[in-house]
This record gives structure tokens, C-alpha cells and sequence, in this order.
């Protein structure tokens, strides 16, 4: 009981600093109650949680439909994003969906933490633009 309310104690700091940097705190996960959608006009939106004592950011990359239909080229896409990726790991789900995961361990410090949702942005940039032939996979705003 006592490491859930250091989880929830711990979130609510995090949150409170992701608020301040322009973060919407849209919705509590319905799967976790100590995880959370937030949204960003200008960054990734994310989900966040605690966990194992860690913050814990996901983010979803826009795969197209017909790119979720062969796991073998998404697995590729996958080990490419991990060779270039500086500090995040991407992922595949059981449903074809690719994401990055990353990890701040370690006592919450303002500008550390501010650094570590930085270089999330950044490293995602950097990550996806390395890998030749990004755009095949993702869905753009203006596709239909």
C-alpha cells in the first residue's frame, strides 16, 4: 500500500511538470489507474506511468493500415528504429502497432526531467528521419 501512494505521490509531480511545459492531461488509462493519456499542440502525445518505480512514457507511431498487414516489414521498421533510436526503444504490438518506450529513473529533478521530455521529441525526430523510406509507413494528416 505504501509503494502505491508513493506511485500516485510520485505521478502527481510529474504531471504537475508536464502541465507547466504545455501538456494536456487528457484521460486516466482505463486499463491502469496510475497511467495517463496527455497531449501536446507541438510535441507527442504520450501515455505515462509509474512503473517498477520508474516514469514510464509511451508514444504511438501513425502506421498506415496497409503497413500493419505485413508484421515481417513492421519488424524490420522495428530493428531500424532501435539501431537509431539514442536512447528510446520502439516496439511492435500484437495488433501491428509500433511505438517507442523510454524510462527516467532516478529522484525527479526540474530540469532533468525537463531534458528527458525534450530529448524524447528529438530523438523521435532524429530516429524516424534516419530511417530510409519513413514515409511509406506513416499515415500523414492530408492522407485519406
Amino acid at each position: 500500500m505504501k509503494s502505491k501512494k508513493l506511485a500516485e505521490k510520485k505521478m502527481e509531480i510529474f504531471l504537475d511538470h508536464l502541465e507547466f511545459l504545455g501538456f494536456e492531461i487528457c484521460s486516466s488509462s482505463l486499463d491502469d489507474d496510475n497511467a495517463y493519456i496527455i497531449s501536446h499542440p507541438n510535441r507527442l502525445d504520450l501515455l505515462v506511468q509509474i512503473s517498477n518505480g520508474a516514469f514510464v512514457c509511451h508514444a504511438m507511431l501513425p502506421i498506415k493500415q496497409e503497413m500493419r498487414k505485413d508484421r515481417k516489414k513492421l519488424l524490420s521498421f522495428v530493428n531500424e528504429l532501435n539501431e537509431y533510436s539514442s536512447f528510446q526503444i520502439a516496439g511492435l504490438t500484437e495488433n501491428n502497432e509500433v511505438f517507442f518506450y523510454s524510462y527516467y529513473f532516478g529522484a525527479y529533478g526540474k530540469s532533468e526531467f525537463g531534458q528527458f521530455i525534450d530529448a524524447i521529441n528529438e530523438d523521435y525526430s532524429s530516429t524516424i528521419r534516419a530511417v530510409n523510406g519513413w514515409e511509406k509507413y506513416f499515415e500523414m494528416e492530408n492522407d485519406e
